[in-house]
């Protein structure tokens, strides 16, 4: 099976499981190539949000090896580590929690469809407006001063006002299926 055949049945075998739902992975999938199109295989990258860990599995594939992935469901990061023991996982949410990797700095930082949980209702939310300037000022201090932001997220507020409140600057908007991935980089504005 190939890399991409395998990250859609993940997703779907994923929200099966945890959310007792089936759903259509394609635009996270999609997500996940535009960002790969733009990284390299020597990155250290971190995914904040990883779940299970299905995307850093797709980029271990593809030859990416200094992988970590930070979550905030306990049970999660258990599976995640079991099925991908070559990469560094942590279980932590940094709006209020201390940084799991504290000595890392990363070239490549991602997140898609996390940020978003505190500005939509749902249960066990985690992530307030205040909980999301937190992490984002997190993301600021954890990238490498040449490194790159991407985050995917729904237009379930005004994305590019609170990345520049937070010291971070929109380099590029992509627009994958209606939803919008934010490159991002620090801003010079801010220390």
């Amino acid at each position: 099976m190939d890399d991409i055949k395998i990250l859609l049945e993940n997703y779907k075998n994923f929200y099966k499981e945890f959310y007792g739902i089936r759903t259509n992975p394609t635009n996270a999938v999609n997500t996940v190539q535009k960002i790969e199109s733009r990284i390299h295989t020597d990155n250290k990258i971190l995914e904040y949000g990883c779940a299970t860990g299905f995307n850093l599995f797709f980029l271990y594939r593809l030859g990416y090896k200094n992988l970590y992935g930070v979550d905030a469901c306990g049970e999660y990061i258990k599976r995640a580590e079991k099925q991908n023991p070559s990469i560094k996982f942590k279980e932590s949410n940094f709006s209020t929690k201390v940084d799991p990797f504290e000595n890392e700095r990363f070239d490549v930082i991602f997140c898609r469809a996390t940020l978003q949980q505190g500005f939509v209702s749902r249960q066990n939310v985690f992530n307030t407006p205040t909980g999301v300037q937190k992490i984002l000022e997190m993301f600021r201090k954890k990238i490498k001063d040449t490194g790159k932001i991407f985050i995917s997220e729904g237009p379930v507020c005004n994305w590019p006002e609170i990345f520049i409140n937070c010291g971070l600057k929109v380099i590029e908007v992509i627009n994958v299926a209606g939803t919008n991935l934010y490159i991002l980089e620090k801003s010079c504005d801010k220390n």
